[in-house]
């Protein structure tokens, strides 16, 4: 339903909640005409006061009414709510009526914003020296720091080579070309990815950050310079604890269940 065909949208939020007083406890509760919409609510505008007749006249209730009034109220403050829950990140080209923000930006962020624990997952690494560099200090700051990484070992699809060979290979270029220094995260592999049949593989395509189960960042970004900085990437931070906990307890579990496993 659009604002010209419910003026009701329109409304301040005081007067929706006078509004719905008057039609469910108040005078509007035994009739609702122009005149007694214009006593009981004088801001009403005649759209406003038009619209309830009409309905009024087409067999509603007042007490239909003021559940119609209540929902736009209800539907509203959910709005403003979910504003401050989500906050859109948007990287790339710029548009002059879209904002956008620097997804490297948003990952540092939320790094140094972390007090006791970290959760990253991605695809793909590429540059992580740069990237992981604020993590790598935060760890250097917090000896009792927690940092877990779940990460995809990709296996190309007619390759033989032992599932512990390319896991070692693996560690060994994370740490001698992606991370930065100091000690290390813990880090897990996603089993599936390593399957040597490539009907049964499956791949770990999750790009997300979970900062202390509090806040998390859902992003299209792999941890790659070029989606942080370059590429046309979305993504959301979401200020909310039971959502953060829910996703890192997602990935703690398939840990626990041997989906991840510690390299």
């Amino acid at each position: 339903m659009t604002m010209a065909s419910n003026p009701l949208l329109a409304l301040p939020a005081a007067s929706l909640v006078k509004l719905r007083f008057a039609l469910s406890e108040g005078a509007l509760a035994y009739g609702v005409s122009d005149s007694s919409l214009r006593k009981a609510v004088p801001e009403l505008s005649p759209d406003c006061t038009a619209h309830l007749v009409n309905l009024a006249n087409n067999g509603w209730s007042a007490a239909q009414l003021a559940e119609l009034v209540g929902s736009i109220g209800d539907a509203r403050e959910m709005r403003i709510r979910e504003t401050h829950l989500l906050d859109l990140v948007i990287s790339g080209p710029e548009h002059q009526s879209i904002p956008t923000r620097d997804t490297a930006a948003v990952f540092r962020e939320l790094i140094q914003g972390a007090r006791q624990e970290i959760i990253l997952a991605s695809y793909a690494i590429y540059n992580g020296k740069e990237l992981f560099l604020p993590l790598a200090e935060r760890m250097g700051e917090c000896a009792d720091f927690k940092a877990r990484l779940y990460l995809d070992i990709p296996r190309n699809r007619n390759d033989t080579t032992l599932a512990d060979q390319l896991v070692a290979a693996y560690r060994q270029d994370f740490i001698s070309k992606q991370w930065p220094s100091g000690p290390l995260p813990k880090l897990f592999h996603h089993k599936p990815s390593l399957e040597s049949d490539w009907k049964l593989r499956a791949s770990m395509h999750a790009k997300v950050i979970v900062v202390d189960r509090e806040r998390a960042f859902v992003s299209s970004a792999n941890f790659t310079k070029a989606a942080q900085t370059k590429n046309i990437e979305f993504g959301v931070v979401i200020d909310s604890p039971g959502l953060a906990s829910r996703i890192a307890d997602y990935f703690e579990g398939l840990r626990e269940n041997g989906v991840f496993v510690e390299f």
